[in-house]
Formats: structure tokens, sequence, C-alpha cells
């Protein structure tokens, strides 16, 4: 049985003929990583494992990679365990890949244990051989008990495939502590500011949002447990400021703009202005006081009256804000305010159609 993982590692995991025992140490994939555990107990092609600290883990049998032949107590194994790690972090297996390639298509674990320590490689050391094989040597692929060693273009195609993974798994765990609130971030990467959209896109969105599986393992990553993943994401966003907490979620829901492109920003209307001022249908009252009718809190002020006295009467004007007039035929302002249709009003923020200036 053979499988894939995201670094092309090939691992094999053969049917077993025969029954192990407890206490026995194993060696077991999860999630795409490899773990040292201790068996259990198995039923119905499940196997129960013993981890550290009395931590328990059901796996598949298909889960299952590698079996040794000791017996480790559960008082024990979590010193076998560090034993087994720090051998498999300490190992350069450069050396025995430059002894073996070109010379044999395939060595057993054996050989290696024996390249590396000679002929007395206890159970322990071959494990940690096993766990460095397994989870970060570039310079052999697993067959059927056997290991094959990678040609020189594979091995530089790996690590440079690792870097990227690596540069990746650190600007994460950058973007989580950031999201946390327990760091901050000056320069973005491309794939930070990719996750912010996701999350800001969830917040928005819910579970509709095609980014909505990216942002629960990014809202998992900060620790939080709760069931109610978009108001988690929302406040996250808030409290980073990327968001205002009256933040309009209809305008990203239905992708209203809230800002003009460049063309409407410098669409001018002087021009206009001052045709209108020079045409004979048009009276020039800009000296005569006019009070707006509209309250101080009116964000858009358009209607006036003014009253000036002559010797035997008032004359009472009523001014209404004509913005047509200064707004050029089939131009850019009015497709944009075309397109726009109305302002928007909302609690916190006016939304126009024609940009202030």
């Amino acid at each position: 049985l053979v499988a894939m993982n995201r670094n092309h590692r090939v691992w094999w995991a053969t049917p077993r003929s025969h029954k192990m025992f407890v206490g026995q140490i194993i060696l077991y994939r999860n999630r795409g990583r490899f773990f040292l555990g201790r068996y259990l107990s198995e039923s119905h092609g499940m196997i129960l494992v013993g981890r550290e600290r009395g931590v328990n883990r059901k796996i598949s049998s298909r889960q299952l990679i590698h079996e040794a032949s000791v017996e480790v107590t559960e008082a024990d194994f979590p010193s076998w365990n560090e034993r087994c790690e720090t051998i498999s972090e300490s190992l350069d297996l450069r050396d025995v890949w430059e002894i073996v390639t070109g010379q044999l298509s395939f060595v057993t674990l054996d050989q290696l244990a024996g390249l590396l320590w000679g002929s007395n490689v206890d159970e322990i050391h071959r494990m940690g051989l096993q766990l460095c094989l397994f989870t970060g040597s570039p310079y052999f692929v697993s067959g059927t008990d056997v290991w094959i060693p990678r040609s020189s273009p594979e091995i530089e195609s790996y690590l440079l495939e690792e870097g990227r993974r690596l540069a990746v798994a650190v600007d994460r765990r950058s973007f989580t502590a950031w999201l946390s609130g327990t760091e901050h971030l000056s320069v973005w990467s491309l794939a930070q500011e990719k996750w912010l959209n996701d999350l800001k896109d969830y917040a928005v969105m819910g579970s509709s949002s095609q980014s909505k599986d990216i942002a629960r393992n990014i809202l998992r990553e900060t620790g939080v447990i709760t069931t109610e993943w978009q108001r988690l994401a929302f406040t996250l966003l808030v409290e980073r400021g990327v968001f205002h907490e009256d933040e309009p979620l209809a305008l990203h829901q239905y992708a209203i703009p809230v800002g003009f492109p460049p063309s409407v920003m410098t669409a001018g209307s002087e021009n206009l202005l001052e045709q209108l001022l020079r045409s004979k249908d048009r009276c020039d009252l800009t000296t005569v006081p006019i009070i707006t009718i509209d309250e101080p809190s009116t964000r858009d002020i358009d209607d006036g009256i003014s009253v000036e006295i002559f010797d035997d009467r008032y004359h009472i004007g009523v001014h209404v804000t004509d913005v047509s007039s200064l707004v050029e035929k089939n131009g850019v302002l009015e497709l944009e305010a075309s397109n726009r249709v109305a302002s928007l009003y909302f609690p916190e923020t006016t939304i126009p159609m024609f940009p202030s200036s």
C-alpha cells in the first residue's frame, strides 16, 4: 500500500501477519506528520496508541508505518521518545547518501544504521533513524522495506520546495501572532496579505465564502475555542483595526465601491461652473446671504432660503442645489453616478454618488 505526502515523500505500509504486543513501539502517520507511540490494543481495524502524559489516540491500520521489536512502559516512554527525537534531529544523512549514491540502487534500514554507527545499533537508534528518514531527510525515499537514494536534481528540487514551505510556515506563525495581538507586522508578505483577505471575506460572507476553510484553519491556530468562527473572525479584525466595530458589512457583501477611481477624482467641474455663471439664463446670487434649512448634522447641505428687504416688500428666495448642471453629460462623473444610483447613508458613514472634491 503506497501513498504520497505533500513533500513528495513516499511511505509503504505492508499488511501485518502477526499480532503486536502491548507497549510495543510503533511509528505512525497522522495529518501528514510522523509520531512514535506505544501499541495498546486493536479493534475493528483501529489501533489504540499511547502517547505521553496518558494521552491515547486511535489510528487506522493504514496509518501504521513501522513496528519496533521493543517494549517500553508508559513511565519510560517520554524519555524514550525524547531520545529518539534527539537522534532524529541530529542526523545529517548527506555523507551516507554520498557513499551510497551511484553504488547501490537501494539500501536497507540496517545498512544505513551500520554506515552511521557500525555494528552496535540498538532499537532506539533504529527508530531515531526511521523518524529522521520519514520526517526530514531529502536524501532517501522509501520503497518496500528499503530506502532509495534520490538523484542530485531531486535533492535540489526537494530542498528548494522545503525552503518555500518553511518560509510559508514562518509567515503563517507571524500572521497568527499578529491576529492574536501578540506580534506587530510592519512588512507583509503576499501570503499574509492573502490570508488577511481570506479572513475578511469569511467575516463578511460567512459559510458562503469560498475562503471559509482557509479562514477557519487560521482561526483555529489562534487557540481560541469557539463554534462561532465568523463572529471570531470579525472580532479579531476589529481588534486589529482592519474593520470598524460598526463596519457596514452590506457594502462588502454586495461589492459596493467606497472609493472612486482616479479618472473620477480628477474630473473637475470648474469649467462648467464658469460657463454657468456667464449664462444669460442664470442669475448670480453669490452676494446674497443664503441660510441653509438643513440641520447641523445633515451630511448633504443642498437646500436654503434667503430674505431680501426692499422699501415696501420682502423678497423670499428658495434655493435648491442643481447638481446635474455641474455634471458633464455622458462624462465620467455622470457614468460613475449612474452606476452608483444614489448616495448611501449609514450611521457611521456616507457613500456618496460623487467625490467630495
